[in-house]
């Protein structure tokens, strides 16, 4: 506590103060900034974070999700969303919530957070309108490249976008095509061993099992389930679903 205007009584660090999600914080001033002397909830396993979300934003016991007075048991039902469980290990809270600002209650403002993960051909295929969900991708993919280039995240996301349209349309060889452009440019963005690299690669190795193409696919596959046990841990739930599609 502290004194404020007129000598009243205040809270002399408000809210949630840093160390409440880093740790302690005096060895890491101390070295100067030295890596491996703070906590950084960003480098954990997407289900890692969540838990550990989960610490103040309440976990339930995993049973009976239709009871809705457990829906503020956010992480928990988190990890029940189709968004998170066909993710590969992108979807965390930190998708939508910067723990480093207030919170946003404007309703536009959260369509639009959506959006950046469902744009609107992805939203248009989900309605089986897929003519118009591939105009909408494509042209997505022109604005990327020409306003970022062609090395862009932005633009390797509309490529697996535009690739899942295409292969819902039965057109698996530009489908491949277009993954395999996704995952050059996430190598690029992100590095080789990153997870983005491996969700495109799931993706990519699942449709040339679904082509027949079994080796191929397999080659792929592990290439994934290497960077994901690399990256996130051999016990995540991403390494496990690769191991699933390898069966």
């Amino acid at each position: 506590m502290g004194l404020g205007t007129n000598y009243s009584i205040e809270p002399s660090e408000p809210g949630i103060h840093c160390e409440a999600c880093h740790g302690p914080g005096a060895e890491h001033v101390r070295s100067g900034g030295r890596v491996g002397t703070i906590l950084n909830p960003k480098r954990l396993s997407a289900a890692g974070l969540n838990d550990f979300c989960g610490v103040c934003h309440r976990k339930a016991p995993e049973s009976d999700w239709t009871d809705k007075w457990k829906t503020r048991h956010r992480p928990s039902y988190l990890a029940q969303a189709a968004c998170f469980r066909m993710g590969n290990g992108k979807l965390t809270c930190l998708t939508c919530h910067d723990p480093h600002s207030p919170l946003n209650e404007v309703a536009a403002q959260h369509d639009k957070r959506c959006t950046e993960c469902h744009p609107l051909g992805s939203l248009l295929e989900s309605a089986g309108q897929l003519a118009e969900a591939e105009r909408e991708e494509r042209e997505a993919m022109r604005i990327f490249e020409q306003k970022l280039g062609p090395w862009s995240a932005e633009l390797a996301t509309s490529c697996a976008n535009l690739a899942d349209i295409l292969w819902t349309k039965g057109d698996r060889a530009s489908a491949a095509g277009l993954y395999q452009r996704s995952i050059s440019i996430d190598e690029s963005v992100y590095g080789a061993g990153n997870p983005e690299v491996a969700g495109d690669l799931v993706s990519y190795g699942t449709l040339l099992r679904e082509s027949g193409q079994a080796a191929a696919a397999e080659q792929v596959l592990r290439r994934a389930l290497v960077v994901y046990e690399k990256a996130l841990g051999p016990a995540s739930p991403e390494a496990a679903r690769v191991r699933q599609l390898l069966q």
